[in-house]
């Protein structure tokens, strides 16, 4: 069994859940690395496929135009900062869902 994900909910509101999450990724810039996203679906328990899905990605090493830093790498830490769009959302659980994301090793 391999764990592929982890989904780290923060709240929600209406039929929609926001949350963070994460993904193991190999064959990108980076090589391996774990993706960060923050994540919602909406209208949960409707349409065809029960949820629609949208999210935004981190830039975890920078702030660029490029994907190349936005993955946490092997031997790093990165603390997962609220977004603008979370801290309108709901500032007071943003704020209290900080996850440290620590990466040891990954298997390509």
């Amino acid at each position: 069994e391999k764990l592929m994900g982890v989904h780290i909910p923060i709240t929600s509101r209406g039929s929609t859940l926001y949350s963070y999450w994460l993904s193991y990724r190999s064959g990108n810039p980076a090589k391996i690395g774990l993706s960060v996203h923050i994540s919602w679906f909406d209208n949960i328990g409707g349409g065809q496929f029960g949820a629609s899905y949208n999210s935004l990605n981190y830039d975890a090493h920078g702030d660029t135009d490029t994907t190349g830093d936005s993955f946490v790498l092997p031997g790093t830490c990165y603390h997962i900062s609220p977004s603008m769009k979370m801290l309108e959302i709901d500032p007071l659980r943003s704020i209290q869902v900080g996850p440290v994301v620590c990466v040891d090793n990954l298997s390509e």
